[in-house]
């Protein structure tokens, strides 16, 4: 090989390096990065911040986008979206979802992890956070099985609209979040904070198992009842505006009434 052909090589081996990293240091992933790995799922596995670059698009089904299986990870979709063929849903509004396979957007059993700032689109759950310390922050969530799922964290400023079930949160909060157009479960906790959210347009509008703290919400045009504190819950509601929910606004014996809530423009 020529001195020149093995400079050029050299030089095109150093620029393929440094165009996976922002300048900041941040990982970048796209799909060309993600074929350049194996393929979906691409897999995580270093503590870090990771950027998308472009649009994520699986074409075939079965496999996660993102697997996360490393602690202390920042995941930012910066505006881009994630989209797969395995969750099919139907009707407009949203009817049902069926999915075809068990997949995420995003999945992650380790601890402290944060997705933010993109769309969600086409799997079995969206975006699933498993460990202790998550947050989905800015996230959209359309025509999945479940929206987003956090088993104990945060779901903060994101959407969960025509999905079968919007959010789920086992232990912590979901905060200034719009679930709408879900006709399973709109918003599902087993205990935390719920507040600041638009729930309209779904069947179930909020579902509470555990002890809650449950204020500001605006609950509303939902099919089945607007909220259900289970019973055990031990869940006090205050502030919220119920209205228009073709069941009971608000249903179950776990609750206890915070006070200055509205039901169809009286106070319950």
């Amino acid at each position: 090989m020529s001195k020149r052909m093995f400079f050029l090589s050299v030089v095109a081996v150093v620029l393929f390096s440094l165009s996976v990293f922002a300048v900041d240091g941040v990982v970048l992933i796209n799909q060309a990065s993600v074929n350049a790995a194996g393929g979906f799922p691409y897999k995580i596995t270093v503590s870090g911040s990771y950027k998308l670059s472009s649009n994520l698009v699986l074409t075939v089904g079965g496999v996660d986008a993102i697997d996360i299986n490393a602690d202390n990870v920042v995941l930012d979709l910066n505006g881009f979206s994630i989209t797969s063929v395995d969750t099919i849903c139907t009707g407009t509004p949203v009817a049902s979802c069926i999915s075809t396979g068990f997949t995420s957007g995003v999945l992650s059993n380790k601890n402290n992890i944060s997705v933010m700032n993109g769309n969600v689109t086409g799997f079995r759950i969206g975006v699933s956070l498993n460990g202790a310390g998550a947050t989905a922050r800015g996230i959209t969530a359309t025509a999945n099985n479940i929206g987003i799922n956090v088993r104990t964290g945060t779901i903060v400023d994101s959407k969960a609209v025509g999905n079968q079930d919007g959010l789920l949160v086992q232990h912590g909060a979901i905060l200034n979040c719009l679930v709408q157009g879900n006709p399973g479960q709109g918003l599902t906790s087993s205990g935390g904070v719920i507040s600041g959210n638009d729930v309209n347009g779904n069947g179930q509008g909020i579902d509470v198992f555990g002890p809650a703290n449950i204020t500001n919400n605006l609950i509303s045009n939902n099919t089945v009842w607007g909220m259900n504190v289970f019973s055990g819950a031990q869940a006090g509601y205050g502030s919220n505006t119920f209205s228009n929910s073709a069941g009971l606004d608000i249903i179950g014996t776990g609750g206890t009434s915070m006070h200055n809530n509205v039901c169809s423009g009286a106070v319950c």
